[in-house]
Parts: structure tokens; C-alpha cells; sequence
């Protein structure tokens, strides 16, 4: 049941090597408070078996402790920019740990433990985005530099050799031939000395830097590395310029800079140090930073934060967009190119062709080719680079240092916005994926462009709306979504522009229709910001992946750009958050996180964190039986991934409550309604949930949940102790109506347990805890919820948990029982069992029947509720689809279309349905 879980965190990368994704018993640990002395900082690391390895930026290079000049205190808005984005860093630490921990284990218990802590990731691992050259690729360079107009640019402009370009890659030969005379020199620092003369909080970074310096053979100074990628990279950007030897670098006369981020243990394929590469630039004065690396993987608060930083010390980084192999698909999410602030850089032939080795996304804003180059390799040598876009990247890294030579009034981000509009359009040469493709580099186009000549918009923010105008993360089939965007002009003025928007992907088949989807007449000065709106799209298809949209952006003088952004229209869980708990639920009844994906075995959500003592929850999900023998569930039993379909979401309005059939294909058979009720403070949730019998069949009904925790990390869970909690029990409800049950670990006195309780008066609490070793079945859960209290393993296995609630009579037509399950977390069972009693103790058992005071007016069809704790209606169509809501006490339905519909009435302590048909 639970090997899944090692196995999710291989799929995006498979490799021959034993590579790891992570730096073993290495995480990156920011802390709430600032301090100079790390002392305090060590102490508490003790007690968790680790110390700071360094800090992720040295004092002595940063402008609050330093002694840098780069910024006079006169340049106020810019001082100001550093010092916030720099105070976070300085906060954040490499931390090495002992023990057999996983890097996310151990995060997970620090922040658990430490209230100190702000943040703690794993320190993660970066790929070398290249294939090995070898005989397939045309060993020419100026096929490459033809297409992008090189040659022709240099007529015009040729480079300015104080502008320096970093070249973060796994080593490089600083003494090539083609090199060694273009590297920038550090004359402050004495080589090879181990003392940081120039007190910039770096040792020896003379002609280079190590990052991986003071190790064992590894010197500060010495960036070279038994691989070629590095020096491929260094000389594609920064090959010596009309030199009579070798080849040219796009950037010209400017200068190259070796920063190593390969670690000696790690090999060659995977980098250690390439954020903390950013660091060095940002506090070194580089004005470029290549980055032929990156990964297929989830944001990092902390790794954006880096490159926030970066940015703010004016480095323009420009970065691999990734390559399609080892599992990686055409359309993904890639970083760092995916950050804010970074140009992320696709691959064509020289012919212009799209390769498919190049990943698209919102990161992949410019192409550039890569094979039909030639460049310095190792051993003195020159050789011809792969098509990859780590040979790409370097190209494109080449030209903004010449950009930013011939225009030195550009920051990092102007600088990129104006060398990403430097372009041939490529949309004519594609046959699939036409609107997702940027356009190539023409360095020739980039020096012969005034870069105020042109509006820069980029995107800050997406707002999206429902209909009431509020503001809104989820939606849903038949919805329609209201946008507004946050746009910043970073370059000349912008008048009179049209903004569309569309779909650039999925191309053959359009989830959405537009009602409207143009807005005309933007007029945005340099550095402004502004929100537009007026953008109108209806959810008429369902689609379960990301949708990624184009914003068109035109102008007079055939001006054209466009941006890319991504979103996924129809999310499968919400997920809540107070000062103590963070948790997701799914529309489909699964708490925790949404049900498995197929074989993909991808889901949402965040399971149950309880910000104290972490989490532990690997899977939970509702079922509902009805009549002893038919069970419908959350969660797969024999075919059928969910038995519930939702008709209404975790979404405005009432975004805490949603309601669901449970039966997808008679959508009238029996309503369950979950209503999220969370405290501000306090280390429970209670679920308020509502089973109301639509299908007038007199049936029968028991609902329960199945919750899977594994206490304990890597395989420990199998050491899970289970036992009633009957303590927690408030004194106000009675026994046979109130059921607890929690699970914990032999050697630990950490538990989450869970609660089920009812005041209806036909209802039974039923728990029990059972081994992974129980045979699972729809006739197991059937009976799982006949048993009471009974049944309890004694067993030290992997446990779950079944809990939940019989009802003994049956329902009468609409009739609705109420029930409500409790989730907590204690750093014990004395803890727990307070929490648990504590979320049961909130709940009055005086019951109103409202049915009666729901009258209907056949002379106007309208209805009317007097009762002052009606709180509205919604309406829903028998396809699940919202057509109505309204607040007010009286509302008729003569806009509505022939056809059944639920009416939904809610009340402060139950919600009461009935159906009509209207006959036209």
C-alpha cells in the first residue's frame, strides 16, 4: 500500500547512475529572526543531530553588513530594493544533518519542532540540461550564428568588455586557449592564497570561484571539471572575440566569468550550488548569468526567493528551458527558467525547426539554436554542441551582455524583455503547438532597436472573478470566470494597444468559449502598472489538465508580442489553512488529497498538516453504504475510480461548502453535502456533513471514512499502534452517538486521530482499527459500519482506520440526517483527546424542522421561507450545473428553462432539498 510513495519522487528523472535528486543530509533552513551570531541557531539545530554548514550568503558580501559601495545611499528606490530582497537571505542557511533521515523527513520534524524556523526545503538537486556531442550534429559555427544574425550585428555593435557574463555550470577550463584572456579578472583578490583579500565574503574567486572550494581537492579558484558542458557553454557565449584563434561568443567583446556548481560527489550530471550561483552574481557585480541547468519539479519558495534577490542586485539571468527526456513531457512546468524574473530559452534547428527535445511552457520565452555551433571544449579542443538547450541558452546569454553593452541605462528585467522582443516570428514554420512557440533571436533586429521605442508588458498577476464579482481559485463545469490581469510596462511608452486573449494550449480541443476576450486602447507609461478586465470565458468542456493561455499583444508599427500564462480551470481539492492546521478536501469526498490519477498515481493536495507535529496522513476517503449492501465510495473499489460526482464545489459562494451525488449517473439518488468548519486557532477541523435521500426510495443510509495514517518515516509506519479514544467524548452526547479513534507510533507519543459523532435519533457511531493485512472489499466496508465499536487490532503494523456512522431507519422522501466527522493532530493522546473533545463541544443538538415554512405560490411559481435563520437558495439542474441562487426570502422560477432542478434551501444548521419539474 504505501511503496508508492518513494517512488513518486523518481518519475520525472530516470537514470543509470544512483544520482539523487537531493544533496544528501543537506537542506536549505530559514529562520524568523536575523542574527550575526549563529550560536542560538546551533543549539537548536542540536537536538535534530545537525549544524549550519554556511550561510547561502556570506555577511561580508551582502549591503547591510558588507562593505560594498555598489549603491550609494543616494539611489534611495534601488538601496532600498536590496536591502528587502537580501534580509530573507540572510536568514536562510545550509544546514547539514546525521542519520538516515530523508531530506523531507527531516524538514518536515524541523519545522515541526522549531518554532524559530520559517522555512526548511530539501536542498535540491539541478540536472545538466545536455546530451553528450558526439557525430550527429554539423560542426560549423557560423550556420548558427547566420540564422541569428550575428555577423551582422557585430558590423554594428561589438560588445563592451566591462560587461561580464557568469557562466554557473558544472566547471569550466579556465585556461583554454579561447578563454583565458576573455575571463574577468578579480584584481582585488590574490590567487590561490585561501584568504579573501578583497573581504567580499569569497575566497580566491580570482579568474573563477568554486563553490564546492575547501573540500577535499577542490580549490576555490579552480573551476575546470572532467566534462565538457561548462566549456561548451563558457565558449559559446564568451569565446575570446577577433582574437585570430578559435571561435566568437555571441556576447563580443564582453566578458566571461566561471562559477562552478558541481559537486565531486555528485558527479557531473547534477548540479549542487546553482542557486547559490545567483548569490555570488548578484553580490559580484555580474550583469549576466547563464544557467544551462534546471529540473522538471514543484516551485520553491526559497529558489525564487534567490532569484528575487538576484534581480534586485540587477544580474539578468538567463537559463535553460529544459529538455524532453527522461519522462519530461513537451508541456511542463521547468525551473529556474520558470521563475519570475529569469529568460527561459527553447532550441531550433538552424533551420529554424522546432526540436522536440526542447519542453514548451510560460518558462520557454525565447528559442535560439544550439546545434550548428562550434565551441571550446576541454584539452585545449573546439567541438561541435548538441541541440539542447543548455547550448541554446548560452547563445541568447551572449546577446543580452551585448544588449547590456550597448545599453547600460537597462536593469536585468528591461534588458530581458527587450532581447526576448528581439525575434523572428516562427508561428508560420509550425504544424502543432503553433501559439506556444516564442520567436528565434536576431541579435541583428536587437542592435538596430531603440529598446524605448517599444512597450515591455509583463504580467504580474491573474485575477479571476465569478460572476458576483468575487474574487475566486476554483471553477467549474458551466461556470463563467471573469479576468483581470495586472500588467507592468518595463520599456517605452505603450499607447493605444489591443490585448486578446485565447488558448494556446490544448490546440485540438477548446475547454473554454469566450464571451469576450479583447480589451483595446492600453496606454501605460514606462514603469507603470495597471489592472485591466472585461476578459469573459464560460467552462463548457471538462479538462483535467492545465490550460495554458496566450495574451496577444498589438500595436501600431505592426507592433506584436505575447505572453503565456498557465492555469488549471477545474482543481480537484481546496485547501484550507488557520494559525495551526493546513489541510485539503476533495469535491469528490477524499480529505487529505484527491483520489489517485489512473497508474500515474499523481494527486492534489497537501493531506493534514498539523504545524506542530507535521504530517502523516497517506490517504483518506468517504464512503457511503446504502441498505447494508450497496457501497459507494471516494476511492476505488472494483472499477471505478469515485462513485461521487460534485454538484457543487469548495467555491464562492459558501466556499466552504460543497455538495456531491452519490450516484454519477442518477444524479438524484442521494445528496451529500460537506461543510468545512475551522476555527481561527486550534488543531482541528470539523466536517459538518449532510446526507438528505433525493431518490424518494425509503433507503437506508451509513456514512463513514476510511483515513490511512503512517506515523513514522521512510518504512516505520509498519510500527502503528491504533486505539479508541472514548475521553474525548463531551458529556453532552451520548455514547452509542460518538465514536474516536486514533493512530500513533510504538516509539512515539505523536497522534492524529479522528472523531464521528451525531444527535440524530436513529444514529450509531461506528469505528475500528484494522492492519494493511485485511482484505478490502465492498462487503468489508459494508460491514465495517455494522460493528459499533468493536473491532481493534492490538497488532504494531501499518494501520487504518474506519469510522463513521450508521443510521437505522430509513429515510423518508428528502428527509436530511446531519453528522459530523472531527480530524486533529496532539503531540500525545492527552493532547489529541482535548483537541477531539474540543472540536465535539462546539455543536448544539437543538434541531429545527424548517420544511414547513417553505411554501409555494403555484399563481406566480415563486416560493417563500420565514424563518429567520434561512440564509438562501441555489438551484441546480440534474447535470450538477449551478443556474440559481439568490438571499431573498421570496424568489419565483419563472426564468427557468423546462426540465428538473434541485432546490437547495440552507439554514443556519441544515439545508433542506426539493425537486420540482417545470412543464413548459
Amino acid at each position: 500500500m504505501k511503496t508508492i510513495k518513494i517512488l513518486i519522487l523518481f518519475i520525472i528523472f530516470s537514470l543509470s547512475t544512483n544520482a539523487a535528486e537531493y544533496l544528501e543530509n543537506t537542506v536549505l533552513v530559514r529562520f524568523k529572526e536575523l542574527k550575526l551570531d549563529i550560536s542560538d541557531f546551533n543549539k537548536l539545530l542540536e537536538t535534530s543531530n545537525a549544524k549550519i554548514s554556511r550561510r547561502i550568503m556570506p555577511l561580508e558580501s551582502s549591503l547591510r553588513f558588507g562593505n560594498s559601495t555598489r549603491y550609494k545611499l543616494s539611489n534611495s528606490n534601488r538601496y532600498r530594493e536590496i536591502l528587502n530582497a537580501e534580509e530573507p537571505v540572510l536568514r536562510t542557511f545550509v544546514v547539514k544533518y546525521e542519520g538516515n533521515q530523508t531530506p523531507y523527513s527531516f524538514c518536515e520534524r524541523l519545522m515541526k519542532n522549531h518554532s524559530e524556523v520559517d522555512l526548511a526545503e530539501p536542498y535540491r538537486l539541478q540536472r545538466i540540461q545536455a546530451f553528450k556531442p558526439n557525430d550527429e550534429f554539423i560542426e560549423n559555427q557560423s550556420k548558427a550564428l547566420e540564422l541569428i544574425k550575428a555577423f551582422d550585428a557585430w558590423e554594428i555593435y561589438k560588445g563592451d568588455s566591462n560587461v561580464v557574463i557568469g557562466i554557473s555550470d558544472n566547471g569550466i577550463d579556465q585556461f583554454h586557449p579561447d578563454l583565458r584572456n576573455n575571463i574577468a579578472i578579480n584584481k582585488k583578490e590574490i590567487p590561490n592564497n585561501s584568504i579573501d583579500d578583497d573581504n567580499n565574503g569569497f575566497i580566491d574567486d580570482y579568474n573563477g570561484f568554486n563553490l564546492d572550494g575547501g573540500n577535499e581537492d577542490q580549490i576555490w579558484g579552480n573551476t575546470y571539471v572532467n566534462d565538457n558542458h561548462g566549456t561548451l557553454a563558457a565558449g559559446i557565449a564568451g569565446a575570446d572575440f577577433n582574437n585570430s584563434i578559435g571561435v566568437a561568443g555571441t556576447g563580443g567583446y564582453s566578458k566571461i566569468y566561471p562559477i562552478k556548481i558541481s559537486n565531486k560527489e555528485l558527479g557531473i550530471k547534477f548540479t549542487a550550488f546553482g542557486y547559490e550561483s545567483m548569490i555570488y552574481a548578484a553580490n559580484t557585480g555580474i550583469d549576466v548569468l547563464n544557467c544551462s541547468w534546471g529540473e522538471e519539479n514543484v516551485y520553491s519558495e526559497l529558489e525564487q526567493m534567490i532569484v528575487t534577490y538576484a534581480v534586485a542586485n540587477d544580474v539578468a539571468i538567463v537559463a535553460a528551458g529544459g529538455n524532453k527526456e527522461g519522462g519530461v513531457e513537451q508541456i511542463t512546468k521547468f525551473y529556474p527558467s520558470g521563475y519570475k524574473g529569469v529568460l527561459g530559452v527553447g532550441v531550433v534547428s538552424t533551420t529554424d525547426n522546432f526540436l522536440s527535445i526542447s519542453v514548451l511552457g510560460p518558462q520557454t520565452r525565447i528559442m535560439a539554436p544550439a546545434s550548428g555551433n562550434f565551441t571550446t571544449t576541454l584539452n585545449n579542443n573546439y567541438d561541435s554542441p548538441s541541440g539542447a538547450t543548455s547550448f541554446a541558452s548560452p547563445i541568447v546569454a551572449g546577446a543580452v551582455a551585448l544588449a547590456r553593452g550597448q545599453h547600460p541605462e537597462l536593469n536585468a528585467i528591461q534588458v530581458l524583455e527587450f532581447v526576448r522582443q528581439s525575434v523572428d516570428d516562427l508561428s508560420e514554420n509550425r504544424t502543432s503547438y503553433k501559439k506556444m512557440t516564442p520567436g528565434r533571436l536576431n541579435m541583428l533586429k536587437m542592435v538596430t532597436t531603440d529598446p524605448m521605442s517599444i512597450p515591455g508588458i509583463t504580467l504580474e498577476k491573474v485575477i479571476l472573478k465569478d460572476k458576483s464579482g468575487a474574487v475566486q481559485d476554483r471553477f467549474f463545469l458551466g461556470d463563467t470566470v471573469n479576468v483581470e490581469f495586472e500588467l507592468k510596462n518595463v520599456l517605452g511608452k505603450a499607447e493605444n494597444l489591443d490585448i486578446e486573449l485565447s488558448i494556446a494550449n490544448p490546440e485540438s480541443f477548446s475547454p473554454l468559449t469566450f464571451l469576450s476576450s479583447k480589451y483595446s486602447g492600453l496606454n501605460l507609461e514606462t514603469n507603470e502598472t495597471i489592472k485591466i478586465s472585461g476578459f469573459q470565458y464560460v467552462i463548457s468542456n471538462h479538462y483535467n489538465d492545465y490550460i495554458t493561455f496566450r495574451l496577444d499583444i498589438t500595436g501600431s508599427n505592426d507592433y506584436r508580442d505575447f505572453i503565456l500564462y498557465d492555469y488549471k480551470t477545474i482543481p480537484i481539492v481546496t485547501t484550507f489553512e488557520n494559525s495551526d492546521i493546513k489541510f485539503s478536501i476533495s469535491d469528490l469526498g477524499s480529505f487529505g488529497y484527491s483520489p489517485f490519477e489512473g497508474s500515474s498515481r499523481r494527486r492534489e493536495g497537501f493531506g493534514f498538516i498539523d504545524k506542530s507535529y507535521g504530517d502523516a496522513l497517506y490517504s483518506s476517503g468517504m464512503f457511503l453504504v446504502e441498505n447494508d449492501n450497496v457501497v459507494l465510495s471516494s476511492f476505488k473499489l472494483n472499477t471505478a475510480t469515485s462513485s461521487f460526482m460534485p454538484l457543487k464545489g469548495f467555491y464562492n459562494p459558501r466556499y466552504t461548502a460543497s455538495l456531491m451525488t452519490a450516484d454519477p449517473i442518477e444524479t438524484t439518488r442521494a445528496l451529500i453535502n460537506q461543510t468545512v468548519e475551522l476555527p481561527k486557532k486550534g488543531h482541528w477541523v470539523r466536517i459538518k456533513l449532510d446526507v438528505t435521500d433525493s431518490a424518494q426510495l425509503g433507503s437506508r443510509y451509513s456514512l463513514g471514512y476510511q483515513f490511512d495514517w503512517d506515523m513514522g518515516v521512510e518504512y516505520r509506519y509498519k510500527w502503528n499502534v491504533t486505539d479508541f479514544l472514548e475521553e474525548a467524548r463531551p458529556e453532552n452526547i451520548p455514547f452509542e452517538k460518538f465514536s474516536a479513534i486514533y493512530t500513533g507510533h510504538k516509539d512515539s507519543s505523536q497522534v492524529f486521530g479522528t472523531a464521528f459523532y451525531s444527535f440524530e435519533d436513529d444514529a450509531i457511531a461506528q469505528a475500528g482499527g484494522y492492519t494493511s493485512k485485511t482484505t478490502v472489499n465492498s462487503n468489508f466496508y459494508a460491514t465495517s459500519l455494522k460493528l459499533g465499536k468493536l473491532t481493534i487490532t492490538d497488532a504494531v503494523e501499518d494501520i487504518f482506520n474506519i469510522i463513521g456512522m450508521r443510521f437505522t431507519k430509513e429515510f423518508q422522501p428528502f428527509e436530511t440526517k446531519t453528522c459530523y466527522l472531527c480530524v486533529a493532530g496532539g503531540e500525545d493522546k492527552a493532547a489529541l483527546t482535548e483537541a477531539l473533545r474540543e472540536c465535539a463541544s462546539n455543536v448544539t443538538s437543538v434541531q429545527v424542522d424548517y420544511s414547513d415554512l417553505i411554501e409555494f405560490n403555484s399563481r406566480d411559481n415563486s416560493f417563500e421561507v420565514n424563518n429567520i435563520s434561512y440564509k438562501g437558495v441555489e438551484i441546480y439542474g440534474v447535470d450538477g450545473r449551478l443556474v440559481m441562487s439568490s438571499l431573498d426570502s421570496k424568489f419565483d422560477l419563472n426564468n427557468l428553462n423546462q426540465g428538473v432542478y434541485l432546490l437547495k434551501f440552507e439554514f443556519n444548521d441544515r439545508f433542506i432539498v426539493k425537486k420540482v419539474s417545470i412543464a413548459r
